[in-house]
Protein backbone atom coordinates (compact mmCIF):
# COMPACT_ATOMS: atom_id res chain seq x y z
CA UNK A 1 0.00 0.00 0.00
CA UNK A 2 2.92 2.24 0.43
CA UNK A 3 4.04 1.46 -2.65
CA UNK A 4 0.74 2.43 -4.42
CA UNK A 5 0.23 5.16 -2.08
CA UNK A 6 3.65 7.07 -3.47
CA UNK A 7 2.43 6.07 -7.23
CA UNK A 8 -0.66 7.61 -6.51
CA UNK A 9 1.45 10.92 -5.41
CA UNK A 10 3.42 11.04 -8.18
CA UNK A 11 0.27 10.84 -10.55
CA UNK A 12 -1.27 13.40 -8.84
CA UNK A 13 1.53 15.93 -9.48
CA UNK A 14 2.26 14.71 -12.96
CA UNK A 15 -1.61 14.92 -13.58
CA UNK A 16 -2.31 17.97 -11.79
CA UNK A 17 -6.00 18.57 -9.75
CA UNK A 18 -7.80 20.09 -13.14
CA UNK A 19 -6.23 17.43 -14.77
CA UNK A 20 -7.60 14.17 -13.04
CA UNK A 21 -5.15 14.23 -10.24
CA UNK A 22 -7.64 13.17 -7.87
CA UNK A 23 -9.29 10.25 -9.88
CA UNK A 24 -6.27 7.50 -9.02
CA UNK A 25 -6.14 9.66 -5.42
CA UNK A 26 -9.94 8.79 -5.24
CA UNK A 27 -9.28 5.24 -6.22
CA UNK A 28 -6.59 4.49 -3.57
CA UNK A 29 -8.81 5.80 -1.29
CA UNK A 30 -11.20 3.38 -2.01
CA UNK A 31 -8.65 0.58 -2.33
CA UNK A 32 -7.54 1.68 1.10
CA UNK A 33 -10.54 1.31 2.67
CA UNK A 34 -10.79 -2.13 1.21
CA UNK A 35 -7.54 -3.36 2.16
CA UNK A 36 -7.56 -2.08 5.77
CA UNK A 37 -10.90 -0.76 6.54
CA UNK A 38 -13.40 -4.41 5.84
CA UNK A 39 -10.87 -6.70 7.30
CA UNK A 40 -10.13 -4.43 10.25
CA UNK A 41 -13.96 -4.57 10.91
CA UNK A 42 -14.27 -8.10 10.67
CA UNK A 43 -11.56 -8.65 13.09
CA UNK A 44 -13.52 -6.44 15.65
CA UNK A 45 -16.56 -8.34 14.82
CA UNK A 46 -14.80 -12.20 15.39
CA UNK A 47 -12.96 -10.42 18.60
CA UNK A 48 -16.78 -9.39 19.84
CA UNK A 49 -18.13 -12.89 19.20
CA UNK A 50 -14.95 -14.82 20.52
CA UNK A 51 -15.24 -12.99 23.95
CA UNK A 52 -18.77 -12.93 24.29
CA UNK A 53 -18.19 -17.09 23.71
CA UNK A 54 -15.68 -17.34 26.51
CA UNK A 55 -17.59 -15.70 28.99
CA UNK A 56 -20.69 -17.60 28.49
CA UNK A 57 -18.61 -20.90 28.80
CA UNK A 58 -17.05 -19.34 31.97
CA UNK A 59 -20.30 -18.05 33.34
CA UNK A 60 -21.81 -22.04 32.77
CA UNK A 61 -18.83 -23.42 34.86
CA UNK A 62 -19.48 -20.80 37.74
CA UNK A 63 -23.02 -22.91 38.53
CA UNK A 64 -22.00 -25.00 41.57
CA UNK A 65 -18.48 -24.09 41.34
CA UNK A 66 -16.72 -23.42 45.16
CA UNK A 67 -15.78 -19.80 45.97
CA UNK A 68 -12.27 -20.44 44.78
CA UNK A 69 -13.28 -21.79 41.85
CA UNK A 70 -15.31 -18.87 41.23
CA UNK A 71 -12.45 -16.17 41.90
CA UNK A 72 -10.69 -18.10 38.88
CA UNK A 73 -13.42 -17.71 36.83
CA UNK A 74 -14.00 -14.32 37.60
CA UNK A 75 -10.37 -13.58 37.09
CA UNK A 76 -10.35 -15.11 33.80
CA UNK A 77 -13.45 -13.29 32.77
CA UNK A 78 -11.23 -10.06 33.61
CA UNK A 79 -8.88 -11.24 31.10
CA UNK A 80 -11.04 -12.13 28.29
CA UNK A 81 -12.48 -8.45 28.61
CA UNK A 82 -9.11 -7.13 28.50
CA UNK A 83 -7.83 -9.44 25.71
CA UNK A 84 -7.53 -7.84 21.98
CA UNK A 85 -7.60 -9.70 18.82
CA UNK A 86 -4.67 -7.09 16.76
CA UNK A 87 -2.86 -9.09 13.43
CA UNK A 88 -3.31 -5.78 11.62
CA UNK A 89 -0.92 -4.03 14.65
CA UNK A 90 1.95 -2.32 12.78
CA UNK A 91 5.41 -2.44 15.03
CA UNK A 92 6.77 1.58 15.49
CA UNK A 93 9.46 0.72 11.77
CA UNK A 94 6.75 -0.15 9.58
CA UNK A 95 4.25 2.85 10.84
CA UNK A 96 6.25 5.25 8.37
CA UNK A 97 6.41 4.03 4.90
CA UNK A 98 2.35 3.54 6.13
CA UNK A 99 1.62 6.82 7.55
CA UNK A 100 3.72 8.29 4.52
CA UNK A 101 1.51 6.46 2.03
CA UNK A 102 -1.51 7.74 3.10
CA UNK A 103 -0.19 11.09 3.95
CA UNK A 104 1.67 11.99 1.12
CA UNK A 105 -1.43 11.65 -1.77
CA UNK A 106 -3.64 13.71 0.70
CA UNK A 107 -0.91 16.52 1.07
CA UNK A 108 0.10 16.87 -2.08
CA UNK A 109 -3.61 17.24 -3.63
CA UNK A 110 -4.47 19.94 -1.19
CA UNK A 111 -1.25 21.66 -1.44
CA UNK A 112 -0.53 21.44 -5.34
CA UNK A 113 -2.91 24.45 -6.24
CA UNK A 114 -0.29 26.73 -4.25
CA UNK A 115 2.93 24.70 -5.00
CA UNK A 116 1.15 25.66 -8.77
CA UNK A 117 1.15 29.34 -8.00
CA UNK A 118 4.40 29.15 -6.41
CA UNK A 119 6.38 27.50 -9.20
CA UNK A 120 4.28 30.08 -11.82
CA UNK A 121 2.97 27.20 -13.59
Amino acid sequence: MALYGIMVSGLAVVLGLGGGGWIPAAFWFILLWIYVGLPWLGIRRIETAARERHIAIAEAEAEGASTRELDELEARVQRYRKARIRPMRLGSFARIPVLFSVALPVLLNLFQPYVEKWLGN
